[in-house]
């Protein structure tokens, strides 16, 4: 569905974020967001699903016992708001998560820098995905298995370098469902800088 004319703006597999643009450095930590099943997106973020499995917008810990984080990792309260991925009772299917156009030709070395939690017996992938000049690259970047043992323990965190992408793109954090119920995975304080 993306348009290959260079013009990021014209990604029709993105409804609703065209004409949206974020200079970078920013940051995304979802506090705007409004909790839900699945919620409500701000700032030109779009969830997309290619079946029953989604990105919600959350707090105060996931529904599903041993999966999920407890808190979020902006406040670390229950408060605060992440994103996660609901796997109960979904057969299979990708949910997507992506920005709106990343104006990022004011940095000389840009990088994504984002906080996950993947705790859960059942952790299907989470990839990375860039948009920039009319077609997207897939898996820059897959996070597989769990990465935590514990609701309760600490987000880690990773970076992508997007040097190669050029001055404008999108990033899409693409979910995949995996194996049962104990699969929610979470993200949050997304830094372009």
């Amino acid at each position: 569905n993306s348009t290959t004319d260079g013009d990021i703006t014209n990604d029709t597999s993105i409804l609703s974020v065209t004409n949206y643009s974020i200079s970078a450095p920013t940051t995304e930590d979802f506090e705007t967001f409004v909790v839900g099943t699945p919620g409500t997106t701000a700032n030109g973020w779009t969830a997309e699903s290619t079946d029953d499995f989604e990105w919600y917008v959350d707090n105060d810990g996931t529904t599903s016992n041993g999966t999920g984080p407890d808190v979020d990792h902006t406040l670390g309260t229950a408060a605060g708001i992440y994103m996660y991925t609901e796997a109960t009772g979904t057969p299979s299917g990708e949910a997507m998560l992506t920005s709106p156009c990343l104006d990022v030709s004011s940095l000389q070395n840009p990088e994504l820098g984002f906080w996950y939690h993947r705790c859960g017996t059942a952790m299907g992938d989470l990839s990375i995905d860039v948009y920039s000049n009319g077609v997207w690259t897939n898996d820059i970047l897959t996070l597989t298995g769990a990465q935590q043992t514990a609701t309760s323990d600490p987000w880690l965190d990773t970076n992508v370098n997007l040097a190669a992408y050029g001055s404008q793109v999108r990033i899409r954090f693409r979910a995949s469902y995996g194996t049962g119920w104990q699969g929610d995975m979470a993200i949050d304080d997304i830094n372009i800088f």
